[in-house]
């Protein structure tokens, strides 16, 4: 299986993470509304094509308030989430993801949970198949899973259970760039998860702006705000192998955060597994998020992002529930970050951001609470990896025959911030023209169907006011063949005030230029803890 999906549905896919909610919810959400309103091929189905599109139409959610309506792991999500009960699971398990994509978490915790026969390859790739490998280098996918077929289904003995569990991309230090072909590092295998050549180390202490192996007894508090804008430059959450997706240089965002450093690496220092990040705290506000960041600082200042994590401070005893925040209450607080794979070169430095705000990436909290972190409490564990490299799966990728297409116009993903001096306002926008991915207007020569689908994101946030966060995305979908053409316009946006989120759109649909659907929306969901 391709682990694009979440073990753990409520908080490790695209609708939250740590508790906070993720903008691409509302991203995702709006693209369903486009993907499901295309409807059936009347060359396949004959006149009962529209009477069945209408009937889909009339029914369809609105996906994305629908997911908001769970802010909790409720039973709506633990229905989705196989880390309910992995012995559920009785089959051999193949789990495959990249640094680039956002489910890499998945392929640990399945090899971690799971009881049956299992293997795992982390590569450095975005959410695509591994031989398309974007970043570079691609593997042999297809011939790694017909081996594992051939096994399992067919009773072949081949040599697909030999080697380590889990084959692990370790990326080397690289220069910051959100245009990112190719990946430099190596493979190293890890024989087991948890495992002994990946240990968890109580790395450093913080003070005085640094990290240390040893602070001393000396008591130190730090108050902790940033500005709502905080994360510009983050990249995207799920990177599709999209120039412009992979974070920039991340001296802007740091520059807005507080940072912690250590001295120049004498060595070398490699890790695999999840950093986590752990502070006695307290809150002004009810209502909080904790965001932290490892980077890689080179000798020349440039940082580059390696692994990052959020906690919504209500979630603290779980994210099943919400426990408001007590002012001025400490609270032992933690953030996990997402596992990672990297080689700190000898001369380079570790970055420790804190922050909280992480926008665009994330929906701000309603209120701008201020932390008060006791840094005499304040760890950053790190996974530090002993073990070996390997050869790796195979590294010659090959694909089978391509549905033929006809690319009628090219594509292009367009990438903008905008900054008003006067009101302190940030405005985000991508814009994806002739596709959402860039893929252009493009015919199924098979059936002689052309599709053309137009997204623009705008992300508007002003720094004084968290509840001034507007999401609007405006789309295009216009899908058919000479004689039927199908041409839809669908404009959706989303706000919040201090108890609700709101999203009011429409919808109109054209069939050879005759309106035939519309509908409008105008949904109001409770904020419950955030």
């Amino acid at each position: 299986m391709s682990a694009d999906f979440p073990s753990e549905a409520s908080n490790n896919d695209i609708h939250y993470k740590g508790g906070c909610l993720l903008n691409d919810n509302f991203w995702w959400g709006a693209i369903m509304l486009a993907y499901q309103l295309r409807p059936i091929d009347p060359h396949i189905v004959g006149d009962s094509w529209r009477d069945k599109w209408m009937e889909r139409l009339e029914n369809m959610p609105l996906w994305m308030a629908q997911w908001m309506e769970h802010q909790t792991r409720d039973d709506y999500w633990k229905h989705g989430s196989v880390c309910e009960n992995y012995n559920d699971i009785e089959i051999p398990v193949f789990a495959l993801d990249g640094w680039e994509d956002s489910y890499t978490n998945t392929v640990l915790s399945l090899m971690e949970g799971l009881s049956v026969p299992r293997k795992g390859i982390i590569g450095p790739w975005a959410h695509v198949y591994p031989h398309d490998g974007v970043p570079g280098p691609a593997m042999g996918f297809l011939q790694e899973a017909v081996k594992w077929w051939d096994h399992w289904l067919k009773g072949i003995d081949n040599d697909v259970m030999d080697g380590p569990m889990v084959n692990v991309w370790v990326e080397e230090s690289m220069e910051p760039s959100v245009k990112k072909p190719i990946s430099k590092g190596y493979w190293v295998g890890l024989e087991s998860w948890p495992t002994a050549e990946a240990v968890q180390t109580k790395g450093y202490q913080l003070t005085h702006g640094k990290l240390v192996e040893n602070r001393g007894d000396q008591k130190e508090q730090v108050l902790l705000k940033t500005p709502q804008n905080h994360g510009l430059l983050s990249g995207e959450w799920m990177g599709a192998g999209v120039l412009g997706e992979s974070p920039a240089d991340q001296r802007l965002d740091d520059g807005m955060a507080m940072v912690f450093e250590t001295d120049r690496l004498e060595n070398a220092l490699e890790i695999v597994g999840y950093p986590k990040f752990e502070v006695e705290l307290m809150s002004d506000k009810p209502h909080a998020m904790l965001f932290a960041q490892l980077s890689d600082v080179a000798p020349n200042g440039a940082v580059t992002r390696v692994s990052y994590g959020v906690m919504n401070l209500t979630h603290l005893n779980g994210h099943d529930r919400v426990d408001l925040l007590t002012p001025g209450e400490k609270v032992k607080a933690f953030v996990q970050l997402d596992c990672c794979g990297h080689q700190f070169k000898a001369g380079h430095r570790l970055r420790l951001s804190l922050a909280t705000t992480f926008w665009p990436m994330f929906w701000p909290m309603p209120e701008d609470a201020t932390l008060t972190l006791n840094l005499e409490t304040a760890t950053l564990s790190l996974p530090t990896f002993h073990g070996q490299q390997v050869v790796g799966p195979n590294m010659n990728p090959e694909s089978a025959p391509l549905t033929p297409i006809t690319t009628l116009q090219e594509g292009r993903v367009d990438r903008s911030i905008a900054y008003d001096i006067l009101t302190d306002t940030w405005t985000c926008i991508t814009d994806g023209v002739g596709g959402v991915f860039g893929e252009g207007i493009y015919r199924f020569d098979d059936i002689d169907v052309t599709v053309e689908h137009n997204l623009k994101r705008e992300l508007t946030l002003t720094n004084a006011d968290p509840l001034s966060a507007q999401y609007t995305i405006y789309q295009k979908m216009k899908i058919g063949r000479e004689g039927w053409w199908i041409d839809a316009d669908i404009t959706v946006t989303k706000t919040s005030d201090q108890e609700n989120f709101q999203i009011v759109g429409e919808m109109a649909i054209k069939e050879n230029d005759k309106q035939v659907f519309h509908k409008e929306w105008n949904q109001k969901i409770k904020r419950h803890g955030l």
